[in-house]
């Protein structure tokens, strides 16, 4: 399945070319509160039949890679197999793996995109000919680009929240078990880190990253110093693009101290500071870095285990 794409010069210059109604930023949104929909039903044992299902479909060595149902659904959509409002083969996956219920939100969702679609086509039948059009177009264009950029910023506010407040809760856990653990293992702390969009790029959530920065070994050798200078922190793995970090810590107060820079957000403008580049700047609009932080579910569970009864064990 092939998505159309366009883009400003190719409107501009078609004159009196109507702008693909899949461009609408109505649609882009009702896709993403779709996936965040679908994710807080899909538990990890159920994520895991999914992928199974979808092997005919992608390679293993890439399922291996998907953490979350968001990296899922963005595989899916980037292949092609689900596109906006056409959710067909998640549908069958979902009904195959016995979640029925998340069905209605697909069903939901596509048939709002198919609202959408049939009133920007309907509103966009204007026959003007020539320059006035051509300016419309042009004008239409940057409108709907202003208000993609507020809504994938929203977007990843409302991801960077749901991780802030679940953080919270976990590490107020783990804090509490740690010393046991540690005296035995040392423990390890995942991070993903993104571009935070104040405006300029219409890319959504993680991916926002990975075209615009540490692109090269310097810049990643860069971001992973970071963590190594000021917390003696270890790197276990580093993937370009999208920075991917794990990282090994040894002592409590490194620790500690990390989780304190990510609350405090002092975190964020190291990065900020050590990392944007050039062509980050070029951009417009301004960019930072956000950085979500999560313990290694095997790690987590092992602090639960050694935790005496009564203590919350999400």
């Amino acid at each position: 399945m092939k998505r159309k794409r366009h883009n400003q010069q190719t409107w501009s210059e078609a004159g009196t070319e109507v702008p693909d109604v899949d461009n609408s930023p109505l649609i882009h949104e009702e896709h993403n509160n779709l996936c965040l929909s679908l994710g807080d039903g899909i538990v990890e044992d159920k994520l895991k039949s999914i992928k199974q299902w979808f092997g005919r479909k992608i390679k293993p060595r890439e399922l291996e890679k998907i953490g979350d149902f968001c990296d899922l659904y963005e595989c899916l959509y980037d292949r092609g197999i689900i596109d906006l409002g056409e959710y067909k083969e998640l549908s069958k996956a979902l009904n195959a793996v016995g979640l029925q219920r998340l069905d209605k939100e697909i069903k939901k969702t596509s048939e709002t995109i198919r609202k959408i679609r049939i009133k920007k086509r309907n509103s966009s039948g204007s026959k003007r000919k020539g320059s006035v059009q051509k300016a419309n177009v042009k004008r239409d264009w940057k409108s709907a680009r202003r208000k993609w950029d507020r809504i994938g910023a929203e977007l990843l506010d409302r991801r960077a929240n749901k991780l802030l407040k679940r953080n919270f809760e976990e590490m107020g856990i783990f804090f509490y078990g740690m010393d046991k653990v540690m005296n035995s293992k040392d423990v390890d702390v995942k991070l993903n880190i993104c571009s935070r969009v104040t405006g300029g790029v219409n890319k959504i959530l993680d991916k926002i990253f990975t075209d615009t920065a540490l692109t090269n070994a310097r810049d990643l050798k860069k971001a992973t110093c970071v963590f190594v200078d000021n917390y003696g922190a270890s790197v276990i793995i580093a993937a370009r693009g999208c920075l991917r970090l794990t990282l090994r810590f040894t002592t409590r107060s490194a620790l500690e101290m990390m989780w304190d820079d990510y609350l405090s957000g002092d975190l964020s403008n190291m990065l900020t500071d050590d990392i944007v580049t050039i062509p980050m700047k070029e951009m417009a609009g301004w960019e930072e870095i956000f950085v979500g932080v999560k313990i290694d579910k095997a790690q987590y569970l092992n602090v639960c285990r050694s935790l005496p009864n009564g203590i919350n064990r999400k």
